[in-house]
């Protein structure tokens, strides 16, 4: 058995309610958002549960290793998921360093604007990856600069060359930002907006939505698992179930129910089921 809840079975928050966004909070995950950045920001929420898509990710993992003991020692176990340990494990980068050095130092992805939006991309950091970024910059030349003529020089001016690169990043669109970085296998990528992240061709490549006939919405696209196998399949097969309506199923199929005594919980209203 699996039990997921917002602070663990044990320790003095067990019997406190649990949210994602309490954990966003208390694993330091918003902080590091946004207390230290230079200036702080006041925190706002991150617009989606991501300590509850890590934990039911944490939780996955954990019941396949259990299963995988089960199968050798016969062995059954109770999983204790905690939604603020999942996030707080997650964090292997500032709450990591602090315990290792007892210093706060929070590294945040680089963002560039473009001429028409966003685009994430790195000026290095090795000077294989800078060499590769001034071809695509159009501006060769600037791999035997000097101050980035090697790793040692790239390093001790670095910001100066994610300047020079942001003042041609301005200068581009994100589409052809992406294009000539892409072409050079330099690592980068569009910041989209939620209609454009929806529809990028790579989601049609990757089967990340299938089309659901859902009872109430009617036929509607749906985001899909995202787990690929070569010798098996993983996806939506249909709609999210109605309240109680899978109950007759479960109850003859999994524990022996006959219909009469099925019936008899109905009409005591021990089952419940919603009706469309």
């Amino acid at each position: 058995m699996c039990s997921i809840s917002g602070f663990g079975q044990t320790g003095r928050n067990a019997d406190r309610p649990g949210y994602a966004h309490l954990a966003h909070s208390m694993a330091g995950w918003l902080s590091m958002q946004f207390l230290h950045r230079d200036p702080p920001e006041t925190p706002r929420g991150p617009g989606i549960a991501i300590a509850d898509t890590t934990t039911g990710l944490t939780a996955f993992g954990a019941v396949g290793a259990a299963l995988y003991r089960k199968a050798i020692t016969g062995e059954g176990d109770h999983l204790d998921i905690a939604l603020f340990d999942s996030l707080y494990g997650s964090n292997d980068s500032s709450l990591q360093a602090y315990l290792t050095s007892g210093e706060i130092d929070v590294w945040y992805h680089p963002v560039h604007r473009a001429k028409d939006g966003y685009v994430t991309a790195l000026a290095g950091p090795d000077h294989a990856s800078w060499r590769r970024t001034c071809l695509a910059m159009g501006q060769p030349e600037l791999a035997e600069d000097p101050r980035f003529c090697d790793q040692r020089s790239l390093t001790a001016h670095l910001n100066d060359a994610a300047e020079i690169m942001q003042n041609w990043l301005v200068s581009v669109t994100c589409e052809e930002a992406e294009r000539a970085l892409t072409e050079n296998h330099v690592p980068c990528g569009i910041v989209y907006t939620i209609d454009q992240a929806a529809r990028q061709p790579q989601v049609a490549d990757r089967g990340l939505t299938v089309q659901v006939e859902d009872p109430i919405l009617g036929p509607h696209d749906q985001i899909n698992s995202a787990f690929k196998y070569e010798n098996a399949e993983s996806g939506v097969r249909g709609p999210a179930p109605m309240l109680g309506e899978h109950n007759a199923e479960v109850l003859r199929n999994e524990l022996g129910y006959d219909e009469g005594r099925i019936a008899e919980l109905s009409s005591q209203a021990v089952l419940k089921q919603d009706r469309i």
